[in-house]
C-alpha cells in the first residue's frame, strides 16, 4: 500500500503531497503495532492509531474529493465510478468512527476479544483496494470507450 501511495503523484500538487504523507502513515502503522489480548495499550499502539488515521483521513480525502472531481454528476460509466468512490470514502470513515467510539466507549479487553480495530482497518484497506481498482480503470463496465482508447495510447 505504501508503494502505491509512494508512486501515485495525483493531479496537483497537493494531491502528490498527500499521498506523500499517506505513503509514511501507511509504513509508521505497519511498523508500531496495535495492542493484543496479552499486552495493554501503550505509547507504540497510540503511534499506530494515530498513523491509521492519518493514512485513512487521507485516502478518504482522495475517494471524497480529487477521484469524485471529474466523475461526479455524470450518468455515464464515469458517474458509476463516482458511486463507488463516495462508497468507499463512507465505509473508510464508519471505520475510523466506529474504531475511535470503541476505543472510548468500550473496555481494552472487550474491544480486544471483539478484533474491532483488526475487522474495522481489515475493511479499510480492502476499500482502499477496490476504490484503488477502479480509479485504475481496469474493470470495463465502469470505462468509457474514450478513456479505454486513452489507456490503450498511453500504453503505447
Amino acid at each position: 500500500m505504501s508503494a502505491f501511495l509512494l508512486a501515485y503523484n495525483g493531479h496537483t500538487p497537493t494531491e502528490a503531497w498527500a499521498s506523500k504523507v499517506a505513503c509514511f502513515a501507511a509504513m509508521v502503522a505497519a511498523l508500531y503495532p496495535t495492542s493484543c489480548d496479552v499486552c495493554a495499550a501503550d505509547l507504540i499502539s497510540t503511534i499506530h492509531y494515530l498513523a491509521a488515521v492519518i493514512l485513512f483521513g487521507i485516502l478518504t480525502y482522495f475517494y471524497l474529493g480529487p477521484f469524485r472531481k471529474n466523475t461526479k454528476g455524470q450518468v455515464s460509466k464515469k458517474g458509476r465510478r463516482a458511486k463507488i468512490y463516495f462508497i468507499c470514502g463512507w465505509i473508510i470513515v464508519a471505520c475510523i468512527l466506529t474504531i475511535g467510539i470503541t476505543k472510548l466507549a468500550i473496555t481494552e479487553q472487550a474491544r480486544n476479544s471483539l478484533y474491532i480495530t483488526y475487522w474495522g482497518e481489515s475493511l479499510a484497506l480492502w476499500t482502499f483496494g477496490i476504490a484503488w481498482i477502479v480509479a485504475g480503470k481496469i474493470i470495463s463496465p465502469l470505462v468509457n470507450d474514450e478513456e479505454k482508447l486513452m489507456i490503450k495510447l498511453i500504453a503505447k
